[in-house]
């Protein structure tokens, strides 16, 4: 079933690069590529096998950037493709700080999602961090 769902998503995210591109032009293009970024980083916390494979849940929407930005690059030119990167790593960055703020509040005694978000987004920091680094 794997297999089936991996197509599916394939299929899904590199038609909504292209969708971006046709719909939204530049600034969709640079969406995509802040939107993927995000994704990837919180997908590549989830393993699962593809063809006997075990794999990141991460790669293909991490790999969609890249077709984001060589679209960028080949239209817009290499200057765009960069801001493009550039949003994407600060957006990131933001994201994750902003969560870890949101875990420094107490929770309320009805809170019962603490303990999983705090384990999600400390995984997350680490994956943020090597991204940022490459």
């Amino acid at each position: 079933m794997n297999e089936l769902f991996g197509i599916i998503e394939l299929i899904a995210v590199f038609s909504g690069v292209l969708l971006s591109r046709k719909f939204f032009g530049k600034k969709g293009l640079f969406a995509w590529v802040v939107i993927a970024g995000m994704c990837a980083n919180l997908q590549v916390n989830k393993t699962i096998t593809l063809f006997g494979i075990d794999v990141s849940m991460g790669n293909v929407m991490f790999a969609s950037s890249f077709l984001a930005t060589d679209m960028l690059s080949e239209i817009y030119g290499r200057k765009i493709a960069k801001k493009a990167v550039i949003a994407g790593v600060c957006a990131l960055v933001f994201f994750i700080g902003f969560m870890q703020f949101t875990l420094a509040f107490n929770p309320s005694e009805y809170d019962v999602i603490k303990p999983a978000m705090s384990e999600f987004f400390q995984m997350s920091v680490r994956t943020t961090v090597a991204s940022v680094a490459m």
